[in-house]
């Protein structure tokens, strides 16, 4: 675990109100939408996917708020659900994964929780999941920071 400073960043991204098991299919299709519309507009992308959550639920019935973010060059002209804004920055407890998406809530995110309260360290309900590599749901290769933003 570390404490960290995220600088703010300019994203594209769609925003999308969903459960837990729904990650899996809506990155995809918001993913698409972001890059075709990327594409179209011909804006350079900055930096990795970063998945952004309100009030992450511990079960996989609640629903929450969820942005699928891309860092880009510039702002976009806003197209249908493709937005674009600024991600703003903050103080974060930040640790990375190493893994497959199966063990991400057991080997990541439980351990980070712990630490958290534990130290009673107070939250804002904002967290993060910034994908430095992906190859694909089942790959132990797989390299995701998860930031939970503190007050």
């Amino acid at each position: 675990m570390e404490r960290k400073l995220i600088e703010p960043l300019t994203v594209a991204y769609v925003e999308r109100v969903l459960t837990i098991p729904d990650i899996k299919i809506l990155s995809m299709v918001c993913g698409k939408l972001i890059e075709t519309e990327l594409r179209r507009q011909d804006i350079s992308v900055t930096g990795p996917w970063i998945f952004v959550a309100n009030n992450l639920p511990h079960d996989g019935k609640t629903l929450f708020t969820m942005r699928f973010c891309l860092p880009v060059s510039e702002g976009i002209n806003d197209s249908g659900e493709v937005k674009s804004g600024i991600l703003p920055g903050g103080t974060c407890i930040s640790s990375c994964y190493t893994g497959n998406l199966r063990s991400l809530f057991t080997r990541g995110y439980a351990p980070v929780v712990r630490y958290l309260k534990g130290n009673r360290i107070p939250v804002t309900g904002e967290s993060r999941e910034v994908y430095h590599n992906w190859f694909g749901a089942g790959s132990e290769e797989n390299n995701i920071e998860l930031q939970f933003f503190i007050r």
